[in-house]
């Protein structure tokens, strides 16, 4: 498949009037996000959290997978936010990285967006989109959840904290085995 062939497809896309997605490279998307960050997110070491160091160059070699990386832009050319995400598994997705500074925020844009994107996933082919977002992030998590999000894991890390692992099922097989699997009533 030629990634680059189905984005163009996708986007740019207006998820709301003057609010427009782009797809972008990756020192695009991190132009924007070391200028925005502080805007969206605490410090992660205010938190008491260790900061992410890059990995040993051998291994990060060895990661090359499929990547996506969009900036949101109000007014065409001012950046408002960002999404990033990788392919961990051959049909899984994650999504890596969103945030949306809060003069923007509350407006629908990152829900308009997220439809958006489980489509593109679905056109690629994943199965699965997963996320892990810190467990007081209750906007974000909300938002997934409406969206069709399900909690499916948490998991505790020094660099992030406590966080709330979320699967959006693309595969409506694999959803059914995962309610059977986890459900404590029979929802078929």
């Amino acid at each position: 498949m030629d990634f680059d062939e189905k984005r163009q497809q996708f986007f740019p896309h207006e998820v709301k009037p003057a609010i427009v997605v782009t797809a972008v490279d990756v020192a695009t998307v991190c132009g924007v996000t070391g200028k925005l960050t502080e805007q969206v997110f605490s410090s992660m070491a205010d938190l008491g959290l260790l900061p992410f160091g890059p990995a040993p160059e051998h291994l990060q070699a060895t990661r090359k997978r499929h990547t996506e990386n969009f900036i949101i832009y109000a007014n065409g050319d001012e950046p408002i936010g960002w999404s990033i995400g990788e392919q961990r598994a051959a049909d899984d997705f994650f999504m890596t990285w969103t945030g949306i500074i809060p003069a923007y925020q509350n407006q629908g844009i990152y829900s308009a967006f997220l439809r958006h994107f489980i489509d593109y996933c679905k056109a690629l082919g994943y199965a699965r989109i997963t996320s892990n977002h810190m467990v007081n992030n209750r906007r974000v998590i909300v938002a997934k959840m409406k969206a069709g999000f399900v909690a499916s894991g948490m998991s505790l890390d020094e660099r992030i904290g406590a966080v709330l692992w979320l699967t959006y099922y693309i595969d409506k097989e694999r959803e059914a085995g995962f309610k059977k699997a986890f459900s404590l009533e029979n929802h078929e």
